[in-house]
């Protein structure tokens, strides 16, 4: 994560599921989600900034990606 640019993800959620796409740092907290993706592909950009819209610290992010029946983090 570099706090001066923004961060591009591209999701395919499975047909019939409805996913969430969360940000945690590496100490667990969850720092931005999307909700309510729906089935289909999506491309998400994150401004490097938390839910209350304030600019986050640079270091290593990881990312959840969860649907009705499988999670999968990286």
């Amino acid at each position: 994560n570099n706090r001066n640019a923004n961060s591009f993800f591209r999701l395919a959620i499975k047909q019939n599921d409805e996913a969430s796409f969360e940000i945690f740092n590496i100490r667990g907290q969850k720092v931005h989600e999307w909700t309510n993706l729906m089935s289909g592909v999506h491309e998400l950009t994150w401004s490097c900034k938390n839910s209350d819209n304030k600019s986050v610290s640079s270091g290593i992010y990881l990312c959840r990606l969860k649907g009705k029946d499988t999670v999968s983090v990286r």
